[in-house]
C-alpha cells in the first residue's frame, strides 16, 4: 500500500508506503522523497534505517549525526560513555571527565579517568581511574590503570604503567615508567624512575 503526495508543477513527490510480508524482517514501512529518496525505513522486526533501506541494527544511519541535547553526551543503558563537553575535550568511558567545567584540550579514556577534573587543561589519561582526582593540574600524561590517580594540582608529570605516580598530589615534572613507578611520591618534583616499583 502507498500514498503519494505530488506537486504537479515540479513533479516532486513524497510517498508513504507499507509492505507486509510473511517474514517480519521483509516487512517495511517507508517514507520516500523524490529528491532525497528513502528517508525512513522501519522493518517488521523494529529496526529503523535513516537513509538506509535495509537496517541491520535497531538504528542504522547512512550519514552524519549531530547531537545537540544532553550536554553532548552519548549514553548506553542511560550511562554516559562518550562526551565532547567543553572546549576541545574528548571523554570516553563511564564517568570520564564528568565533572569538567572549564578545563580544555583534555583526553580522558577509561572508567572514571579525569573524574574530578574541573579546570585542568591539556591532560591525557588512559586507563580506569587515571588522573581521577585531578582538579587543576595541567600538561599531565597518565597511561595505565590508576596512573596519577591522586594528582590534584601537579603538572607536567608523565606516567606509563599501572599505578605509576598514583599517590602524587602536587609533585611536578616527574616521569615514571613501569608498574608502580614513583608510587610513593606525593609532592616531590623532577624525579625520573624506570622499572617495576622503581
Amino acid at each position: 500500500s502507498r500514498i503519494s503526495f505530488m506537486n504537479k508543477g515540479s513533479n516532486k513527490f513524497w510517498t508513504v508506503a507499507a509492505t507486509s510480508a510473511v517474514a517480519d524482517s521483509n516487512s517495511r514501512f517507508n517514507i520516500f522523497n523524490s529528491s532525497t529518496f528513502d528517508l525512513l525505513t522501519v522493518t517488521g522486526t523494529g529496526k529503523v534505517g535513516l537513509s538506509h533501506t535495509n537496517p541491520r541494527q535497531r538504528l542504522e544511519v547512512n550519514g552524519n549525526i549531530t547531537l545537540t541535547n544532553d550536554a553532548q553526551n552519548i549514553r548506553v543503558n542511560n550511562i554516559r560513555v562518550f562526551a565532547v563537553t567543553g572546549t576541545s575535550n574528548l571523554f570516553a568511558g563511564e564517568n570520564a571527565g564528568i565533572n569538567n567545567t572549564s578545563g580544555s584540550n583534555n583526553t580522558f579514556a577509561g572508567d572514571s579517568s579525569g573524574f574530578t577534573n574541573t579546570t585542568g587543561t591539556s591532560n591525557v589519561a588512559i586507563g580506569n581511574n587515571s588522573l581521577k582526582n585531578n582538579l587543576g593540574g595541567n600538561w599531565n600524561v597518565a597511561v595505565g590503570s590508576s596512573a596519577l590517580e591522586s594528582n590534584t594540582s601537579g603538572y607536567s608529570n608523565s606516567g606509563l604503567g599501572i599505578g605509576v605516580l598514583s599517590k602524587n598530589t602536587s609533585g611536578f615534572r616527574n616521569t615514571a615508567s613501569g608498574g608502580g613507578g614513583l608510587q610513593a611520591n606525593t609532592t616531590g618534583f623532577e624525579n625520573t624512575a624506570a622499572g617495576y616499583y622503581a
